[in-house]
């Protein structure tokens, strides 16, 4: 079974007479919560991965290029530590 996030953002009513900037501040507001919350949880990044199909061979490629690039940036980062503690 896939993983299935959920996320929740409830719009508090600003009531019935609010002006549209009101209504329209806290629409902004929640929309912007609404994209944090997703950014968090991965769902922009995982649907932007299976959007086109990734041959098996693409995606050993691709693993073996962000494994390179994690150990370098671990090599920078010990690199840069070594650099502060003398």
């Amino acid at each position: 079974m896939a993983n299935v996030t959920r996320v929740r953002v409830e719009l508090r009513e600003p009531g019935h007479n609010a002006s549209r900037e009101n209504r329209d501040r806290a629409f902004r507001s929640m929309f912007s919560v609404f994209k944090r919350h997703c950014n968090e949880a991965g769902i922009i990044s995982q649907w932007k991965q299976k959007q086109f199909y990734e041959s098996p061979g693409e995606k050993k490629r691709r693993k073996l290029k962000e494994n390179a690039a994690e150990r370098q940036k671990a090599k920078l980062r010990d690199h840069f530590d070594n650099l502060k503690r003398q």
